[in-house]
């Protein structure tokens, strides 16, 4: 099963992410579709927008949060009974959203990334940094 999350860069602080879809979400099947569909994101709202759309059109979850700003290494969510996730880590300005072992984030096979800041995103990837443009996107 490939799951797939999407992420969007508010600003170096604040960025948001959609519940992780399961099955089919590699870009040779309905990742192609998000990734076509993150190229018109301009803002939030849309990006919001756009999840919902996107959990309508092809997987209907019903009682799922589908998008909520992510929490990173620094400001964790703990759970009630003491268990901390966190989405990201942000080192010398350069963002981590994928799976490592070292930092225990685990998130889906395939992230689509839009930045929606007004300047370049450093992002950590399993095979190397990659620099995102304002208003770019990515796999």
């Amino acid at each position: 099963m490939h799951r797939g999350t999407m992420f969007a860069i508010i600003n170096d602080n604040e960025i948001w992410k959609s519940t992780q879809f399961n099955g089919g979400m590699g870009v040779d099947n309905l990742g192609k579709d998000c990734y076509k569909q993150l190229e018109n994101v301009k803002n939030l709202e849309e990006f919001k927008q756009m999840i919902v759309d996107f959990n309508k059109k092809y997987f209907e979850y019903k009682n799922e949060i589908l998008f909520f700003k992510a929490d990173e290494k620094k400001h964790p969510f703990i759970s009630d009974n003491g268990e901390i996730f966190y989405d990201y880590t942000k080192t010398n300005n350069q963002l981590d959203l994928f799976y490592d072992i070292n930092t225990g984030i685990s998130d889906s096979n395939s992230n689509y990334i839009k930045n929606l800041s007004n300047k370049p995103i450093e992002i950590i990837c399993s095979n190397g940094v990659y620099i995102l443009p304002p208003k770019d996107y990515k796999l």
